[in-house]
This record gives C-alpha cells, structure tokens and sequence, in this order.
C-alpha cells in the first residue's frame, strides 16, 4: 500500500486536467465550467490545494470560474488546518508521544498532502521509532543478557573448577581396597555433593557481582548443621552399613539380621567405618568445624563470613563428588603384545571376557543344559577399550588422568605364549597385580599356531577372572553371578574346563574342574560341574552312580541361595535327568530314584513357569525347557507303570533336545512296541546328528529296548575305524591328515621316545596323552577281536586302555572283568564279538604277558651291556 495515497490520486487528477487542456485546443469548444468544478472539487477533497487553486482560476477568456470564489476559501481553510495539525504534532513529537504525534502529522496530510513539515513529521517519527527500538534492545542487553553471562560464565568456569579438583582427590577419598556404598546411599550423597557444588558456585557468584541481600541478615545454623552434623552422619551410615554387611557377613543376610547385628556391635562397626572412609569422615569434620571456627571467633565482618560458608559448603561438595567418583564401576582396559604395542584384537578379546565371562560354547550334551551363564554383570557402557596406536593411546591415559569417572584401569601384558601379567587400578593408585602361567594352571604348554591361539585366549580368559574377583570385592553387587567363588585361578579353571573353545580334551577337564574345586571349595558352580563330569564317567546302576547324585542334589541348596536362576534350572534339570537314568536302569525297581525325579521335575516345572522376571536369559531358557520338564514327567509316570491314553503334546517335528526326550518317553512305551520304536527312531534321527551324541545315546539306559533294533543300531552305529574311538576327537583331523589313521602305521611311527615327543609337538598336545594314544594302538595287537574298534571301544570305556592294565584287572578278577565287560555290551547296541568274551580275552591276556615279559627281558639286556 502506498504511504502517501493522496500523492497517488494527485496523479491521476493530473491526467485528467491534461486531458480537458487538449480538449480545449483551438479548433475545439472550451471546456465545460461544471466540468471543471468538479474536478477542482476533487482535488480539494484529495489534499491537493495547488492542483485545486490552479483548476479554479483557470478560464479561457479571463473570467473566473462561478465556484472559484468558494473554493479558493475551502483552499486556504484546508491551508489553515494542515498547519495546525503540523504545529500540533511537533509539540506531541517534541514530548515523546510518537503515536499522537503520528495521528496529528497524517492529519495534516489529509488536508493538505504537499504539507512538507507534515511529512518531514513522519520521517522524524520513524527514525526515532527505529533508534528507540534499538536503545531498548541496547538496554536489555546491558541490563540482563551481559550480567547473566558474565555470571553464568562465571560460575561455569568456577564448577568446573571444583569438578576438576573433586576428580584429582578420587585418589586420595577413597582407598584401594575400600567397598563401595550400596547404590542408593552413593546416589543420594552424589546428589548432595553436586548440588553443593553447583549452590555454592552460583551463590558465590552472584554475592560477588549483584550483593543482592545482607549477609548480616542471613543465619548460619542450617549450614552448620549440615556441615557438621548431617553429611558427616549420613557418610558415616553408608561406610558403617558397607563395611558391616559386605566384608565380614554374608551376602545373603536380611537387612533386619545386618541392623541387628551393626547395632549390637556398633564400637567394631563404627572403627572400621573410620578405618577405610576415615580420608573423607575427617576432613568432613575437619573442614566443618574450621569453618564454625572462623565464623564465630575470627571473622566479624558479615560478607566475609558468608564466603567463608560457600567455601566450606563447596570443599563438603568436592570431597561428596570426589567419594561418589572413585567409587563408579567404569573399567578400562588393555592388552600388550609381547613386544610392547597395544593388541587391538587382544583388547577387544579381554573386553569381551570382562563382560561376558561364562560358559562359552559349552560341550554339547543330551542330557545336560548347555545354555551359557555369564558370571559377569557389568555393563556395557561401564567398559571401555584403550585406543590402538601410541598417540591415542597417550591421549586417552591424558584424558583418563583427568576424567573422573574412569575409575578403573586394567593393563594385561602378554609375556608370551604361556605367561601373562594383570595390572589393575583404582583411580590412579594401584589395586592389584598378579602373573601366572598356563603351567601352573596345569594346561598343557603350546607348540602350534593354533594352538598358540587358544592358549592366549586361556591367558585373556585368567586376566578377565583376575578383574572380575577384583572388582567383586570392592562391588558387591558383582558377586551375585559368581555362585560363592572368590578365587580367580577357581573360576579361571572352571571356564576353561566348561567351555569347547578352549579345551576338547575331556580327561583333561575333569582334573581341570577337580583343581577348580580345590583352589575353591565355596565355587559352587566348579563343585556341581565336577561332581556332573564324574558322573558322566560312571554307569547308570552302579553305586558310584547314585553317591554323586545325592552328593549332586546335596549341592542344590546351596545353588539355589547363591547363584541366578539360569544354573538353578541347569541343576534341577540334571537332577532329575540323573534320578530317571537311576530308575531306568535298575528297571524302575530303585522307588526312592522315583521319588526323587519326581520332586525334582516337579520343582523344575514350576521354576520354568514362574518367569516374573526381566532376566531375557532366563525366560528364554524356561521356555526351552519347559516341554522339557512336561516330556519327563510322563517318562517317570511311565517307569512307574503309569500311563495316559496318547501324548497329544508331542510334536511331529521338535528341536533335537526336545526330540530326544520324545524318544525317551517312547522307548518306555510298552504296549505298542513296534509303533513305539519307530516312533523313538524317527525322533533320534533329529536329536542325534554328531558321533559324541550317538555314543551318548548308547549308554541311556531309557533307550535299551531298541538296542536290538536294526534301525537303532545303524542310527547309534559304533566306532568303525581305529580313530573313530571318542579318545581321538580332539586330535582326529591332525592324525588323518598325518596318515596315522590305521593301529599299525600309528605304532610303526610312534616306536621311539623320540619319535613320540614329535608327534606330541606337532599335535600340541602333552606327551602323556601320545602314550596313552600308543597304549591303546598296542591292545589291537594282542587278538584278531581286538582289531574290531567297536570291542576295542568298548574295551576303553569300561578302563582298559592299555596291556598293562589289562594284565592287572584280569590278574585281580578275571570273573569280574568279564562280567564288567558283558554288562557294558548288553548296556548299548550288542557287539556279537564281546559275546563269547571268556573264550578269547585270555588269549589277549597271554599276548600281552608275553610281550611283557620280551620288554622286560630286552631293557634287562641293555643295562647289562651298558654295565659291561
């Protein structure tokens, strides 16, 4: 729209008036007067008093206009108004009123549009409204936006600051070996401290920059209070509850059995809170009462004794902040090669084991839960790795020394392929150090690559155990996963023994988890998984059997108060699959093995029901196991006679577990054998698909009806060829690969001591178990039965691996070898070689003498030469 629209009609009356001039022209009639009255008129009515006056006194023969005379008077008393508006709103301008002032100037131009004060008026309105605008911006700006800052600023610079100062003393509030405060007593006093810091950051500020009260006005009691009474009290509590509930008693205690025991020894309880917190109660104390000091006996003047409360308020903020850092569970760690640079792989490995130490990969078993159980429960963001390359490297210790929330810092130097040291510490003070080798965790040493491989994850797998038990001890919310265990070689042991990734040598991890047990008694979880390891080596009716199943369930109490619902259901699950093989095999004669996988199903069932839980592990180990649990009730119905019309919960086609457990429950299924077994196969084609599976398979005394089956004992085929034996899994492929796959080549290549030990290095493995390897090629020598790998299997299951221990059994008991030998076959598919086992076994023993007798007779010789 345009400012000035009288300017606007101005131009079009112009046009007009130019237009009735060349109508006027010689040759044409004069003008019209009405004509040009009116269009005066109009202008008049337009504010254009120039235009107006020249229309009407414009005429063609001297004489005026008839409207001339009134309109010139209409021309000056427009005239006349205009300047009074115009004066009008110069004395409204000079007195501020802008908006008056703008009324009385666009007045003035409604009467007179060529009034140049009006519109000089107008101009001078607008640039003072620009210079206002800009004055009040300059005022805001002067009196808000530029204190605000500064303060702001200010107090940022100065948080900072105490931030910075609270990081640099984590090292010197919280010693080494003191326990973390339980997390809602750290929370609440973290608060505390950084809302001290923060308060008397601003406080101190904004007194210094606005005096916006009189401190002499202010009382000191609340802040004496706090200083003196309540933070030294509530630190107090937290370090004394600490100190009391997890170092010297059981986790497991009540909070009302742990009240009543730190009240009736309050004196103990209250030293030793002194002892490992006495770095921050004694300065809370000491900073507190210099400050009520000061202030009643020093200072007189007030301000100064307002500063001297935000001073002693921020030192009680940064000591708080200081005790709250150095107690967070943020880890660091690192791994050196053995020449001295940071592993990036190495690192990585060792993160991972922090977080997720457990049973990885476990062996695959039937009747076993091979569901891993991470004894970890540190979190992700909490782990951190060191940066690869040396100037990240220095860069992330430089931000480590100042950030202080990284509490912890682990540095695991590889020596070599045997050796390995673990450094860890706390806030920059040093917590713990240990060394240890793959020997004195009795691992065999390693010669290849692979090999090598697998022994420096053994290593990273002891260092992850060392910070774990570390870090247990200073936060115990981590014990809750360790099942009792407080010993790192234990637990270190005990992962190596349960996980398939590193160990495959199944001797070697029963004597594995029995050191385990031994260097810690109270690791429930080595106590359980070695009884179970002894237990898989023992025959189903035998005495042995049933002593480490009660043995076992005796372990079960324990489990259940100490370790996480993931092995609680692992236990009850082997429980009651051990009482079932128990009753099976005694041919459900034994009731109190009834009874007993009954309760133990039972329980199983209801723990796999009641899942109320956010564990994602445990819900989903329920759901697998829960048709698991439903199939073994039926199993037990069935061994006790009991029997339902049809199993309407089986599916056609389950995963192998499940699968297997069906087989199970139809291989006790007497009334329609034929259709039973088959449906028993069809079900032991999915859940057998390894040759260890199969050999397991043989032994379930739940499946002895088939073993006369043509279909079962091609599925469940023994061992056809000389390494076809479960004591050659580990080293198969590498014995294949070597052409030593036949008994004879294997004992022409093994004939020297020297030629052992090579191939002891080239399998990286120990020499003990070449031997064993030879003893057992050595017993194919001794009859043409023996040459068979099903007898020669059968044979080393039942312990006689070796001539030598051949010739001792049957010295001691022929009666009883044979017998043990006879009930082993008759236990899984029939071998119709091991039949008639009494007609050619002491051909086999006389062999063996003789040969004997030919070695003893040949070393006699040599010491007799070499004493000649």
């Amino acid at each position: 729209m345009p400012r000035h629209p009288r300017r606007t009609t101005a131009a079009v009356l112009l046009a007009v008036v130019a237009a009735l001039t060349a109508s006027a022209a010689p040759g044409y009639a004069a003008a019209d007067p009405t004509a040009l009255c009116a269009l005066a008129q109009q202008s008049l009515e337009a504010g254009h008093l120039a235009q107006a006056t020249a229309l009407y006194t414009q005429t063609e023969d001297g004489d005026p206009l008839p409207c001339a005379s009134l309109g010139l008077t209409l021309v000056a008393a427009h005239r006349q108004v205009a300047a009074q508006a115009t004066a009008a709103g110069q004395e409204f301008l000079q007195a501020g009123d802008l908006a008056a002032a703008e009324r009385k100037f666009r007045e003035a131009l409604g009467n007179d549009a060529e009034n140049a004060e009006a519109a000089a008026g107008l101009d001078a309105i607008t640039a003072r409204q620009q210079d206002l605008a800009l004055s009040r911006w300059d005022l805001f700006y002067d009196r808000w936006v530029l204190p605000m800052t500064q303060l702001f600023t200010a107090a940022a610079i100065l948080l900072l600051a105490l931030v910075a100062l609270s990081g640099l003393l984590t090292g010197v509030v919280v010693k080494v070996d003191s326990i973390a405060w339980p997390r809602p007593w750290r929370i609440s006093l973290g608060i505390a401290g950084y809302f001290l810091l923060i308060g008397s950051a601003l406080m101190f500020t904004v007194y210094q920059m606005f005096h916006p009260f009189d401190p002499g006005e202010l009382s000191d009691w609340p802040a004496d209070l706090t200083v003196l009474v309540v933070l030294p009290t509530a630190v107090t509590l937290a370090a004394a509850w600490t100190h009391g509930r997890y170092r010297f008693a059981s986790e497991r205690e009540s909070r009302r059995q742990t009240l009543g025991r730190l009240f009736r020894a309050w004196r103990p309880t209250l030293a030793g809170a002194f002892t490992y917190w006495g770095r921050l109660l004694v300065p809370l104390l000491g900073v507190g009462g210099l400050g009520l000091l000061l202030r009643t006996v020093v200072l007189d003047d007030p301000g100064r004794r307002l500063l001297t409360t935000y001073a002693v308020l921020a030192l009680d903020g940064i000591l708080l902040t200081a005790a709250t850092f150095g107690q967070n569970l943020r880890v660091q760690v690192s791994v050196q090669s053995p020449d001295g640079e940071n592993d990036a792989v190495a690192t990585d490995y060792l993160l991972a084991r922090v977080q997720d130490l457990g049973i990885d990969t476990p062996p695959m078993r039937l009747r076993a839960i091979t569901s891993s159980m991470h004894l970890s429960t540190i979190k992700t963001e909490d782990l951190s790795a060191l940066p690869n390359g040396k100037i990240a490297a220095a860069l992330s210790g430089l931000f480590f020394a100042v950030r202080p929330d990284l509490t912890w810092r682990v540095r695991a130097a590889i020596m070599d392929d045997n050796r390995i040291t673990v450094t860890l510490s706390r806030n920059g003070r040093h917590a713990e150090s240990d060394i240890f080798s793959r020997a004195e965790l009795f691992l065999p040493l390693s010669r290849s690559e692979d090999a090598r491989e697998r022994a420096k994850a053994q290593l990273l797998t002891g260092a992850a155990a060392v910070t774990l038990l570390r870090l247990s001890r200073a936060h115990p919310r981590l014990r809750n996963q360790l099942c009792g265990a407080t010993n790192w070689r234990s637990v270190t042991l005990q992962v190596i023994a349960t996980s398939r990734s590193l160990i495959d040598d199944p001797g070697l991890r029963t004597a594995l988890l029995a050191r385990a047990v031994d260097e810690d008694p109270g690791n429930i979880l080595a106590r359980v998984d070695h009884l179970w390891a002894l237990q898989d080596a023992t025959r189903h009716d035998s005495y042995a059997y049933r002593q480490l199943a009660d043995a076992a369930d005796e372990q079960l109490a324990v489990v259940k108060a100490l370790c996480p619902d993931v092995l609680v259901i692992r236990a009850l699950y082997r429980s009651a699959s051990q009482w079932i093989n128990r009753c099976a095999a005694t041919g459900g004669r034994d009731m109190d093995a009834s009874s007993k996988a009954k309760m133990a199903v039972e329980e199983l069932a209801r723990k796999c029901v009641e899942t109320d839980t956010d564990d994602v592990e445990h819900m989903t180990l329920a759901r697998q196991i829960r048709p698991v649990a439903e199939a073994m009730e039926h199993e037990i119905a069935a061994l006790s006679g009991v029997w339902s019309a049809r199993h309407p919960f089986m599916r056609s086609a389950p995963p192998p577990r499940l699968a297997y457990e069906y087989a199970r429950l139809a291989g006790l299924d007497p009334r329609r054998p034929r259709v039973s077994d088959r449906t028993a196969i069809h079900y032991l084609r999915i859940a057998l698909p390894t040759e260890a599976l199969r050999a397991e398979a043989r032994k379930d005394p739940c499946l002895a009806r088939l073993h006369d089956s043509k279909e079962y004992q091609e599925l469940t085929a023994a061992a056809s060829t000389f390494l076809d034996l479960p004591v050659f899994d580990s080293c198969r492929p590498a014995l294949v690969e070597a052409g030593l796959s036949a008994p004879t080549d294997f004992l022409l290549r093994t004939a020297t001591a020297r030629q052992r030990a090579v191939l002891a290095e080239y399998l990286d493995v120990s020499p003990v178990l070449v031997e064993r390897f030879v003893q057992i090629a050595q017993l194919t020598q001794l009859h043409d039965r023996l040459d068979c790998a099903a007898t020669l299997g059968l044979l080393v299951e039942c312990g006689i691996d070796s001539p030598a221990r051949l010739l001792a059994e049957f010295a001691r008991d022929k009666d009883r070898l044979f017998e043990a030998i006879g009930d082993a076959n008759r236990e899984g598919p029939r071998i119709p070689e091991v039949d008639d086992v009494a007609s050619w076994l002491p051909d086999a023993v006389s062999t063996a003498a003789a040969a004997h007798r030919s070695r003893r007779g040949r070393r006699a010789a040599d010491r007799l030469g070499r004493i000649g």
